[in-house]
């Protein structure tokens, strides 16, 4: 069940109606649990076992962390879901991977077991594994008390706006809303029912739309030259920014119009200067996550220079091998990790530039272009089908072999580059819909994108990262 799929449209409207008209705050958290096993169920019933599975575990070690204080018990207590979580996460995710790289490495007599072949990868697992671990780690670490219901933490982790694509949820976020009755608010259905418009008019008008530009450039590189790459490059870097922008945007506004606030996944990243301004505006779920439960844990930016570089390039190669199991996005990591390494060295000599130069609008403008142009060759790898193939169309992009446009796009492709002028406004606006704000204002520009989002629904492409 795709947000932009019909089933989803009939799907969320009748849990809205149904959830509002319970007067029982108890009874309304078991609808939506169910909703939300169901909403799962929908890309497969066995699985919603294994998440049950996994939700269990976890609260059964919350619990336990809650009345044991023996450090060295909490520390099993601890490693005991971790490898439960990720254990879990490497056997349908990365068995394969596993295997097919020590057949590159010529290790042939690890035979690959049948079973690996068969192994179907459960939707959102990736999301749902970081959603425990964070609250083990936080029950352990004291900064939050385990929580005694096991509904409301099975909710916490099944939570269907953002159970297989994300933001990435906090148990210290999340869990206490579920405390206390939601309120029916005007301001939230408004919010909420802008921002699911705007999600669907990123992923339906134009990250559908730049999709077939982006396909057509990735999936054969050596028919085009550098312009030509350039251009599906820019494709797909909007693809995937809108793609995933709008999944956030529908699972931030569906919670909304239950009552819920979940937090913001991008802050328009495509104008940041420099990297760690990126990785602020970029998934901002996950590179949080990233940092507070493995950046942190290895030591940060407390060791030593070179401790600290050792801690970029290990924590980006990891968060590149938690988009897929491949080895192009091990080094699509590697490269954000070298990236944030020569940005951090390069600080210092930053800090001596002058402020009015350092700050001026026009080396901002040039740092930001530079830095959305190195971020764009971070795309190719992650889109490449091979890291060899990634690798040739990157030099085919800098060492220039023609600047002329010879393909027919299809028209649909100049949608988007019509609609970034607009978007970009509409981006940061969808987050601070105020009661100040005219509603024939709202209304009106609800009306727009809903009338583009119908006029070019097509078949509909999955969110890219529903895959993850």
């Amino acid at each position: 069940m795709w947000f932009n799929s019909f089933s989803f449209l009939w799907f969320f409207p009748v849990v809205l109606a149904a959830y509002w008209s319970i007067p029982s705050w108890r009874v309304r958290k078991l609808l939506l649990l169910a909703a939300s096993y169901f909403f799962y169920a929908c890309w497969s019933a066995p699985f919603v076992l294994l998440l049950i599975l996994s939700s269990t575990i976890d609260y059964s070690v919350g619990r336990a962390l809650a009345v044991t204080e023996d450090p060295s018990k909490r520390k099993l207590l601890v490693a005991a879901s971790c490898s439960s979580n990720f254990g879990i996460l490497a056997t349908f995710k990365y068995a394969g991977f596993a295997f097919s790289t020590l057949s590159i490495l010529g290790i042939h007599s690890i035979a690959t077991p049948a079973w690996v072949t068969h192994i179907v990868l459960p939707v959102g697992i990736s999301f749902y594994t970081f959603h425990g671990v964070s609250y083990i780690v936080d029950v352990y670490r004291r900064r939050i008390e385990a929580e005694r219901s096991l509904t409301d933490f099975m909710l916490f982790v099944a939570f269907f706006p953002q159970l297989v694509a994300g933001p990435i949820l906090r148990a210290w976020y999340f869990v206490p809303q579920l405390h206390a009755k939601r309120a029916n608010r005007q301001i939230d259905w408004l919010r909420g029912g802008f921002l699911i418009i705007l999600g669907l008019f990123q992923k339906v008008a134009l990250a559908d739309n730049l999709a077939p530009l982006a396909n057509l450039v990735f999936e054969q590189p050596g028919r085009f030259n550098t312009a030509e790459l350039w251009l599906g490059t820019y494709a797909f870097a909007f693809q995937i920014y809108f793609d995933f922008a709008g999944c956030s945007n529908i699972a931030i506004g569906s919670a909304r119009a239950l009552g819920f606030e979940i937090p913001e996944n991008f802050r328009m990243p495509y104008i940041a200067v420099g990297f760690r301004d990126f990785w602020r505006r970029w998934h901002i779920s996950l590179s949080t996550w990233l940092r507070d439960y493995l950046y942190f844990s290895l030591g940060g930016s407390r060791r030593g220079t070179w401790l600290t570089l050792r801690n970029l390039l290990i924590v980006m190669g990891l968060g590149g091998l938690w988009h897929g199991a491949n080895w192009t996005f091990v080094a699509w990591g590697i490269l954000h990790g070298t990236y944030l390494a020569i940005e951090h060295l390069a600080e210092p000599w930053i800090r001596r530039i002058p402020p009015f130069l350092r700050q001026a609008r026009a080396a901002r403008v040039v740092a930001a272009i530079a830095t959305f142009h190195l971020v764009c060759i971070g795309w190719v790898f992650f889109r490449s089908r091979s890291v060899s193939a990634a690798l040739s169309m990157t030099a085919a992009m800098l060492l220039p072999n023609g600047m002329s446009v010879n393909f027919n796009a299809p028209a649909m492709i100049y949608l988007p580059i019509g609609a970034l002028a607009i978007i970009a406004a509409l981006i940061t606006a969808g987050r601070n819909v105020t009661a100040r704000v005219p509603a024939w204002a709202w209304g009106a520009t609800a009306a727009v994108m809903l009338f583009l989002t119908i006029t070019t629904w097509g078949d509909s492409n999955e969110f890219i990262y529903f895959r993850f």
